[in-house]
């Protein structure tokens, strides 16, 4: 049996309904776990992830930032999805440093540099 009152089934349901395209039913079930986990980091982020994807870039921004906050080493990830939420509001220089920052990491090479073009793309008027 599922237990739908813990946060993290709340974000999976999130996450599965982000990928059906039923995106108001994966925002409802995002703040769901937000609220059941609020000192969840995780549930932060994967809302944060699903806002940018209806076009929320900047409740997304601020989920991200909390995230961070909460999280005492955070993954690098959360660099790629703060660097999108700052990109979709037209921050391009910030977008740029956070893809950046993720080129230092190991294994995240690929993701930093294809995240950067489009960026660099949208920045220069490409």
């Amino acid at each position: 049996m599922i237990d739908v009152t813990l946060p993290d089934t709340q974000a999976l349901i999130g996450i599965v309904r982000l990928f059906q395209r039923r995106f108001a039913d994966a925002v409802t079930a995002g703040e769901k776990a937000v609220e059941l986990g609020a000192n969840s980091a995780e549930t932060y982020v994967i809302l944060a992830q699903t806002l940018n994807y209806v076009d929320q870039a900047e409740d997304a921004l601020a989920l991200n930032e909390r995230a961070m906050r909460l999280f005492r080493y955070y993954p690098d990830n959360m660099l790629g999805i703060l660097a999108l939420s700052y990109r979709m509001l037209g921050r391009f220089e910030e977008a740029i440093a956070f893809n950046t920052e993720r080129l230092k990491e190991p294994g995240q090479y690929v993701f930093g540099f294809q995240a950067l073009g489009p960026v660099h793309g949208t920045w220069l008027g490409g």
